[in-house]
């Protein structure tokens, strides 16, 4: 009935242990025998005086959505009730939510009884529901605070966000557009911002990422400085659809908060980014492109952190593609990240794990990725059902250096000095030469027909453990029982659209000395095939080689099929 106190007929009474009670309750009063759990033991008479108050961080809200309410209570408490100002009340509770689903001024009552105050102690605060879309467009002529409409919208992010920030629930509207004027600090610390997000609203673009941008700036001198401006700083809201490029960040100061993420930093609250895209953005510490909070169904690309993590470092990404990001330390794509269901292409990182470092990883692609040092796809990482492949390390593990992989593909990488596809680690159920000492582990060649995709004949399928599949394969699809190793479970049909392309680093070369070629293959593939112009062919393979025995020009074609 408070946050100290119980009602008499709370299922907490007398049933704490007599060996872990001492001294007085939270009212001075003897505990029982047994005594209660919590801090109050409640006799009678519940007497004596009582103050009320109402803690709520915001009054004013969209219909639909609900605001949260805690009872500040001080003194003996019989019972309470909430009143809604709708109609519905609620009893005996000192945490309470609710929504309103009509716009107008809701009186919101909340009310105490004890023995000495039999007509209660009430308090009230007037909660304000209301219409919450607010409006930005850069070439507006005529803007006009509260920008509530097209006619009136404020011409920069900023200045509609701290509007809407006063209505929980609202979304701010950002048409077509680059959006790099004006700037805002990062709360208690010194990192510019091109926008900075710290209420429970949406921020989305219109028409998208490919026409909505929201650009940072480098410092005076260029690069990371005391005046450069990361894009975004976020504490909490969503923000999507939009294309985020040019954030650099300080090069002094905080290492968390003015040094990393120099696209958007997310770390420690709860923001959300989606369906954007993060490139060229640049952190003199950690996360190139993002810090710290969840990012769904984006694109990161040629960003780099000077220190670790080049795409995004201690955040959950889901559905995302992390191409040719760069780290001057660890984790070329990735560092102390959650990934799900995502593709990691092109990384590169100076020190361990090309893709990832430190990272638990679940139905993902690590293709191509490279480090200096150990771990060209991933260095000390959790992978569940992941397909590593084309991967290089100038030291240890081409494609796994210290991992614990379960349900994974691990064939095709390359290192500089020992262990090619994998150095170390602790290894299951997974398809990887030479064969891993732990349990289920198969050498066969895998079949695979694109980086993430097997073949239906592959002795993959169904080959790994159902003890370590989680969520959906790489499709989206659910995993067959048993499952297969690798991030894709083969499932007829196999559909959708099939964007075919070849990876060479070189296109010109002398008789009898091999090229070698990746297939990079999005969508879901049944088969494929090479030829190479001279009546040699070869079938169901992602990485090939091969050398033409006279001069001439020669088409290599690459072929994908699925069932449409």
């Amino acid at each position: 009935v408070s946050t100290s106190h119980i009602h008499s007929d709370s299922p907490c009474i007398g049933t704490g242990s007599a060996n872990y009670s001492f001294g007085s309750d939270i009212d001075g009063e003897n505990w029982a025998a047994p005594p209660s759990m919590g801090c109050d033991e409640p006799s009678v008479p519940l007497a004596g005086d009582v103050d009320v108050f109402i803690v709520s961080e915001y009054t004013a809200v969209v219909p639909g959505r609900d605001l949260t309410f805690s009872a500040a209570v001080h003194g003996e408490v019989a019972s309470n009730r909430w009143a809604f100002g709708d109609g519905a009340s609620l009893s005996n509770s000192a945490f309470v939510s609710h929504a309103w689903s009509t716009t107008g001024d809701y009186h919101v009552v909340f009310t105490a009884w004890n023995d000495d105050h039999t007509d209660g102690v009430s308090v009230t605060v007037i909660v304000h529901v209301a219409d919450g879309d607010y409006y930005v467009s850069a070439g507006n002529p005529s803007p006009a605070s509260p920008y509530t409409s097209w006619g009136t919208a404020a011409t920069d992010i900023q200045t509609a966000v701290n509007e809407a920030g006063k209505t929980v629930g609202s979304t701010v509207w950002v048409t077509n557009g680059v959006y790099d004027s004006g700037t805002a600090a990062t709360p208690g610390y010194a990192c510019l911002n091109r926008v900075v997000l710290t209420s429970d609203i949406v921020v989305r673009s219109v028409n998208g990422p490919e026409v909505t941008t929201i650009e940072g700036a480098p410092a005076s001198g260029g690069g990371n400085g005391s005046n450069a401006v990361r894009g975004v700083y976020m504490s909490a809201g969503v923000l999507s659809g939009f294309s985020i490029t040019n954030g650099h960040t300080m090069a002094s100061g905080d290492s968390v908060f003015d040094e990393s993420g120099g696209g958007v930093n997310m770390y420690g609250g709860d923001g959300i980014i989606s369906n954007c895209l993060l490139s060229g953005n640049c952190a003199s510490d950690d996360g190139g492109g993002s810090y710290g909070g969840s990012v769904n169904s984006s694109r990161f690309s040629g960003n780099t952190a000077e220190d670790d993590g080049g795409a995004s470092c201690d955040g959950e990404l889901s559905n995302c593609v992390l191409v040719e990001n760069s780290a001057g330390g660890d984790g070329g794509g990735s560092r102390d990240c959650t990934l799900n269901n995502c593709v990691l292409l092109g990384n590169s990182a100076r020190g361990s794990g090309g893709a990832s470092s430190f990272c638990t990883l679940n139905s993902s692609v690590l293709f191509g990725n490279r480090a200096i040092d150990d771990g060209g796809g991933s260095c000390s990482g959790f992978l569940n059902n992941c397909s590593l492949s084309g991967n290089t390390a100038g030291d240890r593990g081409g494609g796994s250096c210290w991992g614990r992989l379960r349900n994974c593909i691990i064939y095709f990488n390359s290192s500089s000095a020992s262990g090619d596809n994998w150095y170390g680690g602790d290894i299951s159920y997974s398809c990887t030469v030479p064969e891993a000492s732990g349990d289920g582990n198969v050498t066969n060649h895998p079949l695979l027909v694109s980086a993430s995709h097997i073949h239906s004949i592959s002795p993959c399928r169904g080959a790994g453990s159902t003890n370590f599949v989680s969520g959906i394969d790489i499709d989206a699809e659910a995993w067959a029982i048993p499952p297969s190793m690798g991030c894709d479970e083969p499932l007829a049909p196999l559909t959708g659209d099939l964007a075919v392309s070849i990876v060479a680093e070189y296109s010109a070369v002398v008789p009898g000395r091999e090229l070698a070629f990746s297939a990079a293959i999005q969508g879901e593939v049944a088969s494929n095939r090479w030829t190479f112009g001279d009546g040699v062919s070869l079938a169901d393979s992602v990485l090939v080689s091969h050398a033409w025995s006279t001069t001439g020009q020669y088409p290599v074609v690459l072929t994908a099929w699925n069932d449409n």
